[in-house]
């Protein structure tokens, strides 16, 4: 039997550094480390193994504390699809309200500048407050 070691490092498997066989390799150089073999292939600038020549094939894992955002992100997608088909769908709604709040400015812009179209304006008669003739005992 082979003792799993890496072949880079030549140390054993651990909880936190497992080890991986990403080639074809037997024996002795079978096994690696994840970060030796990372490290290994940034020096080499290739992805081929030099004693098989197999590609070294990556797999890439997402997180358990971030699968949540992928749902999020994905209910985000449909809604802005759902809110462009139906923008497209139904334009005229949209155009409408613009149309009438531009009417109802263009009102507004012609009561206030034209005085023909001004309502009439009447002064406002104050009469004067009653005098509160309430006796104020004394103690």
């Amino acid at each position: 039997m082979v003792d799993k070691r890496c072949r880079i490092c030549y140390a054993s498997a651990s909880l936190q550094n497992p080890l991986f066989h990403p080639c074809k390799c037997d024996g002795s150089v079978k096994y690696v480390h994840s970060q030796c073999l990372g490290t290994w292939l940034k020096s080499k600038d290739t992805l081929m193994c030099e004693v098989c020549q197999h590609q070294v094939d990556f797999e890439h894992s997402v997180p358990a504390a971030f699968q949540w955002l992928r749902l999020v992100c994905v209910l985000l997608s449909l809604g802005y699809i759902v809110a462009d088909y139906l923008f497209r769908t139904f334009w005229y709604i949209p155009l409408a309200f613009v149309v009438s709040s531009f009417l109802l400015f263009s009102f507004y812009v012609a009561m206030e500048t034209i005085p023909s179209c001004r309502p009439f304006k009447h002064p406002v008669n104050y009469s004067k407050p009653k005098k509160a003739t309430a006796s104020r005992s004394k103690v």
